[in-house]
């Protein structure tokens, strides 16, 4: 099951993609960020994110800071760019995949050396959702073979409901491997839709954290729509690390 779970969620990534606005986490390309801490040369601290990669190993961007490996030398090496220059302040000799959190020495910064969290990959996002294959929501459409969905706006339709429905479904996520459920976040925010509009216009309506379940260890999606008026609406789901879906549904009235 976790196996047929996984093949199908990479396999939605790339359908999804071009139907429905997602773009989920995964171990090729997608970092979570790095976080610099207690460095002498301050205008490194801080976050930096994943800006892609660099002699084979991914590289890190922020404010005034480029955390990259130098296959060179063979070594990690943060630059200070608030000068618009790069200017390497500290090294670290450990070949790792990602920065070392500790181990780095200076290289023209100044005392202390710092250390840095986070930089490790994304977790895998994989729908468990019960409308088809590949679902985040419980509902589907019912499609011909060959047949597309219907398109509003700027995304394809996900689903359709009664107004003053639960619009449920899950997802899971597993670490970078795929091997194993890992703990993470999910937030879910409803917006309203303007389809007519060029682009799309969005109203924020409501957000929340996605419940846990412990026994199915799966993030679990439930949106009453009592009280919304018809139209069009985005499931919009933001996960650790930058990845997202956007599921867009049709309320109708009942």
């Amino acid at each position: 099951m976790a196996n047929r779970r996984i093949a199908t969620g990479l396999l939605l990534a790339a359908l999804l993609l071009a139907t429905s606005g997602v773009a989920l986490a995964n171990d090729y390309g997608c970092y979570l960020p790095i976080r610099i801490i207690d460095a002498g040369t301050t205008d490194v601290n801080g976050q930096a994110f994943f800006a892609g990669f660099a002699d084979g190993k991914p590289y890190y961007v922020g404010r005034d800071v480029r955390v990259e490996w130098d296959s060179g030398p063979r070594r990690w090496v943060i630059y200070d760019t608030s000068s618009g220059s790069d200017v390497s302040v500290y090294t670290n000799s450990r070949n790792e995949p990602t920065p070392p959190s500790r181990g780095w020495r200076k290289s023209g910064g100044l005392d202390p050396e710092p250390r840095i969290d986070g930089g490790e990959p994304c977790p895998v996002i994989v729908p468990t959702g019960e409308g088809g294959e590949g679902a985040f929501l419980d509902r589907g459409l019912d499609l011909a073979e060959g047949e597309t969905p219907p398109i509003a706006g700027e995304l394809y339709v996900t689903a359709v409901y009664l107004v003053g429905e639960l619009a449920t479904g899950s997802c899971q996520i597993l670490d970078p491997d795929g091997d194993r459920p890992v703990l993470s976040y999910v937030h879910i925010y409803i917006y309203s839709v303007d389809v007519t509009a060029r682009p799309d216009h969005r109203d924020f309506v409501t957000h929340w954290m996605a419940p846990h379940n412990w026994e199915t260890r799966e993030y679990e999606i439930e949106w009453d729509t009592t009280g919304q008026v018809p139209g069009y609406y985005d499931v919009h789901l933001a996960f650790e690390g930058g990845g997202y879906a956007t599921l867009r549904i049709e309320l109708v009235r009942p």
